[in-house]
């Protein structure tokens, strides 16, 4: 049954969203889903959200490449309430507000460079990076409404860690740079409907729930979970992977290695077809290595449903329908809108097998 099930579904053209532009897989952050069905996307290299309609059609393009009242240059970020999409350009430290029928309405100043923020259904939960220490601090999670110019204090960081990636610097002699394999930093996530905030700690298992209409803390999600000693073999061979080109170009690079000592406990937040919080946790050399743990709304862990694989695709549920990530090599980046209960069969028959994601842009001064 489940064999016919599944060349049924691979004969079936499900995706609703195809010509986007987009020529890598994206990122589930950067796709909304209305209630209505309707659909907003960012797509970063050419610095626009695209709106498409509940029947898959492009209604408009909203924003422009530039540094002006609503354009951006490095998009990172959209968010949804009732009336209005937010659009965060990192490089600017400004929130592009429009109308949800594209109509520009204002732009709100970032007050710190590299804030991290989350717009839930009545206002904006951020906290504050400290770039002058590489390896994170605690930080103040702060309750806005409107802007960010009166906020007031929710929560606490206990550090705002580091990310994945390469950082480097070069004066003209020496180039120095700092590799880190993996992100030990908190995860912010707001749930479907925008009415919570959920904050997990860069190394505990411990999860925060904050009240996304007035900002106060509901609940706090904490577990007892032995630490994982961190996998410093794994990290070497990625080490080695990540800077063979700038040894060999810069043979006396000073290379930094920044690991932590233990995994941290959450990986990384999801919610699933339910709309219930999904835990994915370390548990050891990370490749396709996932760990999930479950909670419904009133924060009690519950079976896991839905697979790795699905919820790493899903973007939104509407009407029994789930709003899948596709993408195919060489191709444009889509969405499919599939009935819920042959989701896991549409993701089984239609992998995405190319996760590569960069957003990177060139700055010359």
């Amino acid at each position: 049954m489940m064999l016919i099930l599944l060349l049924w579904m691979s004969n079936t053209d499900a995706v609703h969203i195809s010509e986007t532009g987009i020529y890598q897989v994206m990122r589930t952050n950067e796709v909304f889903v209305r209630p209505n069905g309707e659909v907003f996307l960012l797509n970063f290299d050419d610095a626009k959200v695209q709106h498409y309609a509940a029947d898959g059609r492009l209604k408009a393009e909203i924003g422009r490449k530039g540094r002006g009242p609503g354009e951006f240059t490095f998009p990172t970020y959209i968010g949804m309430d009732e009336t209005r999409l937010y659009v965060y350009d990192r490089l600017s430290d400004m929130v592009n507000v429009f109308a949800l029928d594209g109509t520009f309405e204002k732009q709100i100043k970032v007050p710190q460079q590299g804030m991290e923020i989350q717009r839930t259904a009545r206002g904006w939960f951020s906290f504050a990076r400290s770039f002058k220490h590489i390896e994170g601090t605690p930080a103040t999670l702060n309750w806005s409404t409107d802007g960010f110019d009166q906020p007031k204090e929710a929560g606490q960081i206990s550090t705002t860690g580091w990310g994945q990636g390469m950082w480097s610097s070069y004066d003209g002699k020496t180039m120095r740079a700092t590799f880190s394999p993996m992100s030990v930093m908190p995860h912010l996530r707001v749930s479907p409907d925008g009415k919570r905030l959920y904050v997990a700690d860069a190394r505990d298992y411990k999860i925060d729930i904050y009240d996304g209409t007035d900002g106060h803390l509901v609940q706090t999600l904490k577990v007892d979970a032995d630490r994982l000693p961190f996998d410093t073999e794994w990290a070497d061979e990625r080490a080695d992977e990540e800077t063979k080109d700038m040894r060999a170009k810069y043979p006396g690079a000073q290379i930094n290695k920044l690991y932590p000592e233990y995994f941290p406990a959450v990986r990384d937040l999801m919610f699933d077809t339910r709309g219930f919080l999904v835990v994915d946790r370390w548990r050891g050399r990370p490749d396709d290595n996932h760990l999930l743990a479950t909670f419904d709304h009133d924060g009690k862990e519950v079976p896991t449903t839905d697979s790795f694989a699905l919820l790493r695709r899903l973007c939104g549920v509407v009407d029994g329908h789930a709003f899948l990530l596709v993408f195919e090599a060489e191709g444009e980046a889509g969405l499919a809108r599939v009935p819920v209960a042959e989701a896991e069969a549409y993701v089984q028959a239609h992998p995405v097998t190319d996760w590569s994601q960069a957003r990177n842009i060139s700055i010359s001064r």
